[in-house]
C-alpha cells in the first residue's frame, strides 16, 4: 500500500525506501483500520496528480484512499441559506469516479511487478487456498436406543441427517444449514445422543426458541423413549428454583438438557474466563492505540469507545464477584456442560462489532443481550475442548448476510477467522465485500434518497470455501425430500383516497424529520403508519369506509374460495398480520374484521381461530393438531406465533401474506408453514398482498435486496 501511495502521487514506480516509509509515505493498519498519513509536501507539489488525474479539490487522492481502505461513503457536502446540509450531486459523482479509477489503477499496478506478483500469489495460496470441503459419510452410524417408530409411522434417518451427526462426530463444531422440513431437529437430537455415547461429550445443552420447547421435547421423547432428557424452562431458574435445578443438572448424568432461548441470558460463563477474554481484547486496543500513537496517529475514537464499554463490562463482572454472584444466573461450569447445540441459531446475529462502518446501510450494527450470551457460551465451549462443542442450526439461510454470516463465524470458528487475520469485522468485509453508494426508494414512496450500503460480495469461492469449513449445506432436493408444489400469486389492491393523502402526509413527516425540523417524530413510527395503512384505512381512522376493493378484502374472498373449493378435505389455511390483534382500546380490530366477513362466507364461526389466544405449551400443541385434523379452518397470527417451528402443514391448502415483515427470514419461516413433507395437497398457494402506491412497494424492494445480499 505504501509503494501504490507513492505511485498514485509521484507517478514513480519504486519501493518506497526506509526513510519515505517513515516521513512521506505512512501507512499503518491496527484493529480492522487503516490509517494513511502522506506528506503534504509532495500531496501538493503533485496536485496535477492527487487533484487532478487521482483526484478532485474535495476529495485528493490520499483521502480517496484511505475512504476506499476503510470502506468508507464518499461525498461532498454543502450548507443550504438555512444552514441545512445536503450532497453536491455532481462534486460527490465526480469523486466516485476518481475513487473507481484509484481501484482500478490498482488492480493492474499490483501484477506489474513480478517480485511482488510472486508474493502476493504465495501470501493468496497461504491464506486463501488450503482448504477443501470435506464429505462426511454416515450411512455405518447406529444410534443406540433410536424408536424405529414415529407417531404410528416407521422411521428411519434419511441420509443427510447421518451425514450431519458424522460431521460432528469428527469435527465437533458444525453449522446446519438445512432447509425447513429436511430434518434438522433430529440431526440436533442425533447429534447429542450419539455424542453422549460415543464420548464426544457428557452433558450436551440443546437451546431452541422459546415456541417450539414443548414441540422439542415431545420429539425427543418420541425418538428416543428412554433417553434422560431434562427440560429446563424460565421458571427453572428463578431464585426460588435455581440452586434446586442446578442440583438437578449437576447430579445427573442427563443424555441432553434441553432449554428456551429465553433463559440463556440466565447462563453465565465462570468470571475468571469471562474477565481473560475482556483483558485480552482491552490489550490489543491499547496495543493498537500506543501503536497508532507511536507513528504519529490518534487514536480511534471507534476503538477508544468500545474499549469504555469492555470496561463497563468488566466493572459489572468484578462487582458480582465481589459481592458473591447473583441469585438470577446459573454458572455454565456448574452444570457440568460440555456441548452447545443451538436451534434456529439465526436469532442471535444481533452481537456487536467493532467497525467504522456503522453508517452503512446492510452492516447489522443491532446488539441483542442472548446475542452476547450466546458469544461467551460458545467461546466458553471452544476453551475448554479445543474449538470445538458448539454446533449451530438454522433453516434460513443467511449465506447471502455477509455480517450474518461473519458473526456465525464468530461462534463456531473464530481459530479460522484469526488464520486469515480476519477476525475483525472491517478487515471481514475489505476481503469479501464492498461498499457502494446508490439512489434508492424512499420509504414513504415520495421518491428516491441516496444510500451508501454494503451490496456485492469479492472473493465469492474463497468465502464460500472458509464457510463450508463449519456449514453443513443440506436443501429439500438434495435430501430428497418430498414438498408440495408452491405456486406463488401476487396480488396487488387498489389505493384508496384515503390512502393517497395519507402517503402525502407521510412523505412530508418524513422529510421534516430527516432536515431535522421535527425532533418528536422519527422514520420507524413513520413507517410503522405506512404499514399500516397499506391494509386498512381505518388503522388511521376506525370510523373511515371499509374500502371494499383493499387488500384486506381481497384477502377474505381468496380465503373463502380456498375453503369452498377445497372443503371436501377439510382444508386449513393461515393469515399472517402483523397489526391489527384484538383490543379494549378502541383501535381498529383486523382480526375480528376478518373473521366477520369469513363467517359471512360460510366459514363456520368455531373453525377460525387467533394464534395469540393459544399461549400455553399445551394450547400449541392443540391448535397443531386441529389444524391438521381440519377442525381449524382459518388460523390469524403474527409471524412470531404461527410462523416459527408450527408443523401444521398436513391439511394446508394456502397461506396469505396480508402484512409484510421487515426481515426475510421472517418470510422464509412463514414459507417453511407449507413448503413441508406431508401436506395432503400436492398443489398448495402462497398469496403475498401488496397495495399499489403504497409502502408495500418499500417494503418488497427491502425484502428482495436483503435476500439479494
Amino acid at each position: 500500500i505504501q509503494d501504490f501511495a507513492k505511485f498514485i502521487v509521484t507517478g514513480e514506480n519504486e519501493a518506497c525506501s526506509e526513510n519515505e516509509a517513515q516521513k512521506k509515505f505512512k501507512v499503518a493498519k491496527t484493529r480492522g483500520n487503516w490509517d494513511i498519513n502522506l506528506s503534504q509536501f509532495e500531496v501538493g507539489v503533485n496536485s496535477g496528480r492527487t487533484e487532478g488525474e487521482f483526484g478532485t479539490s474535495h476529495w485528493p487522492a490520499d483521502k480517496l484512499m484511505l475512504a476506499i481502505l476503510n470502506n468508507r461513503s464518499i461525498a461532498v457536502r454543502a450548507k443550504d441559506s438555512e444552514g441545512k446540509s445536503y450532497i453536491v450531486a455532481d462534486a460527490t459523482a465526480e469523486a466516485n469516479a476518481k475513487a473507481d479509477l484509484i481501484k482500478d489503477t490498482f488492480k493492474q499496478w499490483i501484477w506489474e511487478d513480478s517480485d511482488r506478483a510472486a508474493r502476493l500469489e504465495k501470501l493468496y495460496n497461504e491464506k486463501m487456498n488450503g482448504y477443501i470441503e470435506t464429505k462426511y459419510d454416515g450411512s455405518k452410524i447406529v444410534i443406540d436406543g433410536l424408536s424405529p417408530v414415529l407417531r404410528g409411522k416407521e422411521f428411519k434417518p434419511r441420509q443427510n441427517q447421518l451425514n450431519a451427526i458424522q460431521r460432528y462426530l469428527v469435527d465437533g463444531r458444525a453449522l446446519f444449514l438445512h432447509d425447513v422440513g429436511v430434518g434438522k431437529s433430529f440431526a440436533l437430537l442425533g447429534s447429542i445422543l450419539k455424542g453422549k455415547q460415543v464420548g464426544k461429550h457428557n452433558k450436551a445443552m440443546l437451546t431452541v426458541p422459546n415456541p417450539v420447547f414443548a414441540q422439542m421435547q415431545d420429539l425427543a421423547l418420541n425418538h428416543f423413549p428412554s433417553a434422560k432428557i431434562l427440560m429446563v424452562d424460565a421458571k427453572s431458574l428463578n431464585a426460588e428454583n435455581r440452586k434446586r435445578t442446578l442440583s438437578t443438572i449437576t447430579t445427573n448424568s442427563w443424555d441432553a438438557v434441553i432449554v428456551s432461548h429465553s433463559i440463556l441470558p440466565k447462563i453465565d460463563i465462570p468470571a475468571e474466563f469471562k474477565l481473560d477474554l475482556i483483558d485480552e481484547e482491552l490489550a490489543q486496543i491499547e496495543q493498537a492505540m500506543d501503536s497508532l500513537e507511536d507513528q504519529g496517529y490518534v487514536g480511534k475514537l471507534s476503538v477508544k469507545a468500545h474499549a469504555k464499554k469492555l470496561e463497563n463490562a468488566k466493572a459489572k463482572i468484578i462487582d458480582r464477584i465481589d459481592s458473591g454472584g447473583k441469585d438470577d444466573v446459573v454458572n455454565i461450569a456448574e452444570m457440568g456442560i460440555d456441548a452447545i447445540f443451538v436451534d434456529e441459531a439465526d436469532e442471535f446475529v444481533n452481537l456487536p462489532k467493532i467497525t467504522n462502518m456503522n453508517h452503512v446501510a446492510g452492516v447489522n450494527t443491532a446488539e441483542s443481550k442472548k446475542a452476547w450470551s450466546m458469544y461467551y457460551l460458545t467461546q466458553y465451549m471452544h476453551h475448554i475442548n479445543g474449538n470445538q462443542g458448539v454446533v449451530l442450526a438454522t433453516g434460513t439461510d443467511i449465506r447471502n448476510n455477509i455480517g450474518d454470516q461473519f458473526t456465525m463465524l464468530r461462534f463456531l470458528a473464530p481459530d479460522l477467522l484469526e488464520e486469515q487475520d480476519i477476525a475483525l469485522f472491517d478487515d471481514f468485509i475489505g476481503t469479501f465485500g464492498e461498499i457502494k453508494t446508490q439512489f434508492e426508494i424512499a420509504p414513504e414512496g415520495s421518491g428516491f434518497i441516496e444510500k451508501t450500503r454494503l451490496n456485492k460480495f469479492y472473493n465469492l469461492p474463497e468465502l464460500s470455501m472458509l464457510y463450508r469449513q463449519v456449514a453443513d449445506i443440506v436443501n429439500a432436493e438434495d435430501a430428497g425430500v418430498q414438498r408440495p408444489v408452491i405456486t406463488e400469486k401476487h396480488i396487488v389492491a387498489d389505493s384508496s383516497e384515503e390512502l393517497k393523502l395519507y402517503m402525502a402526509v407521510l412523505a412530508e413527516r418524513a422529510k421534516a424529520v430527516r432536515n431535522g425540523d421535527n425532533k418528536s417524530d422519527n422514520l420507524l413510527a413513520i413507517a410503522n403508519a405506512g404499514r399500516k395503512i397499506a391494509l386498512d384505512a381505518r388503522f388511521i381512522n376506525p370510523a373511515l369506509p371499509d374500502f371494499p376493493e383493499s387488500k384486506v378484502n381481497l384477502c377474505v374472498d381468496n380465503v373463502l374460495n380456498e375453503y369452498h373449493t377445497n372443503k371436501a378435505l377439510n382444508p386449513s389455511q393461515i393469515i399472517f398480520a402483523e397489526f391489527g390483534i384484538p383490543n379494549d382500546e378502541g383501535k381498529f380490530d383486523l382480526y375480528n374484521d376478518i373473521k366477520s366477513k369469513l363467517v359471512a362466507g360460510g366459514i363456520p364461526e368455531e373453525k377460525i381461530v387467533f394464534a395469540r389466544d393459544y399461549e400455553t405449551d399445551a394450547l400449541k400443541q392443540k391448535l397443531q393438531e386441529q389444524m391438521n385434523s381440519g377442525d381449524i379452518a382459518v388460523t390469524i397470527g403474527t409471524t412470531m406465533n404461527m410462523g416459527v417451528g408450527k408443523n401444521v402443514q398436513e391439511r394446508l391448502a394456502a397461506i396469505h401474506d396480508l402484512s409484510l415483515p421487515w426481515r426475510v427470514r421472517d418470510m422464509e419461516q412463514r414459507g417453511g408453514r407449507i413448503e413441508r413433507f406431508g401436506n395432503i395437497f400436492e398443489n398448495a398457494t402462497r398469496y403475498k398482498y401488496s397495495t399499489e402506491d403504497s409502502f408495500d412497494l418499500f417494503m418488497w424492494s427491502k425484502l428482495k435486496q436483503k435476500a439479494l445480499f
